[in-house]
């Protein structure tokens, strides 16, 4: 008697009987499971190019024409798209619609202003003129540039870390990012930096207050170069008088404690130092042995 050899699912099988009843249910439960499925999904069409390929030779050929069959059915759902694509277009010119489109909506960054300057610069006043201007009544907030947490909870943030590249690299995709700095001679920040958009610089002699040069005309020129800086819906909320008076305010606070140690004593709420006024030429000194 000759015998047929087949692997099925690793299995031997020597025997003809078995292996032509395996085989006919399987074909049989394959062939009923494609009737089917074509019955509800596609029209008679597909019908023929699926029997275009029917030619039963082998067990190995009939694998070869279950691939054609599922590649035919691939391109036939293509297909479909297409049509269905292009109908919804002919309906939408005729009502002049257009098709929703898949790009992500464009949200606004959340706003960050850091007030970014050298020591003895007048940061302190810049700073507290700020807060003034829009968040009269809060503490400042004093941090790094790896102070994420600090960056997160407050808007306004004052820093000597000098590095703006560094800022809009760490932060610049997840926030819009302001640079209000102050420079005072050989005390500045990188030149290449004054040309940035979101970079405002002050002069030490514009913070300054003198007889010509008024705490009222300080804060009157800091309300003009920040309404133009700033985006529209924050300068509109801009309040001269409440920077006006937490300027003042800091003034008093500092009478009662200049004669304390710069390092030992720090103003929590207007970081303000004992004896903070008059250290220029300490400070030059030391940015002068830095360099040598």
């Amino acid at each position: 008697m000759f015998t047929f050899i087949m692997f099925i699912k690793g299995i031997k099988c020597k025997n003809e009987s078995i292996l032509f009843s395996i085989f006919i249910k399987v074909r049989l439960r394959q062939q009923k499971i494609e009737r089917e499925y074509r019955k509800k999904m596609f029209p008679r069409k597909i019908n023929t190019a699926i029997y275009k390929y029917r030619n039963p030779k082998s067990i190995h050929s009939k694998k070869k024409n279950i691939y054609r069959k599922l590649q035919v059915v691939r391109l036939h759902i293509q297909e479909m798209k297409k049509k269905k694509l292009r109908r919804m277009k002919k309906n939408n010119k005729k009502k002049n619609l257009t098709l929703p489109s898949k790009k992500k909506k464009i949200v606004e960054k959340p706003i960050r202003i850091i007030q970014l300057s050298p020591r003895c610069t007048g940061s302190t006043v810049l700073v507290n003129m700020l807060y003034g201007y829009l968040q009269p009544e809060k503490p400042v907030v004093f941090g790094f540039v790896h102070d994420l947490q600090k960056l997160k909870r407050n808007q306004i943030i004052k820093t000597h870390d000098l590095n703006i590249d560094q800022w809009m690299r760490l932060y610049g995709k997840v926030y819009k990012l302001y640079f209000v700095c102050s420079n005072r001679g050989i005390l500045h920040i990188d030149p290449k930096y004054h040309s940035y958009k979101n970079v405002l610089v002050f002069d030490y002699p514009e913070l300054l207050e003198t007889p010509e040069n008024t705490l009222d005309m300080i804060i009157e020129n800091g309300y003009q170069k920040l309404s133009i800086f700033l985006p529209p819906h924050l300068s509109e909320h801009l309040n001269q008088e409440s920077a006006l008076l937490r300027i003042q305010q800091m003034n008093e606070r500092y009478k009662e404690i200049k004669n304390k140690s710069f390092t030992n004593y720090v103003d929590d709420f207007y970081q303000l130092h004992g004896h903070h006024r008059n250290r220029f030429k300490k400070v030059k000194r030391e940015m002068k042995f830095k360099r040598r």
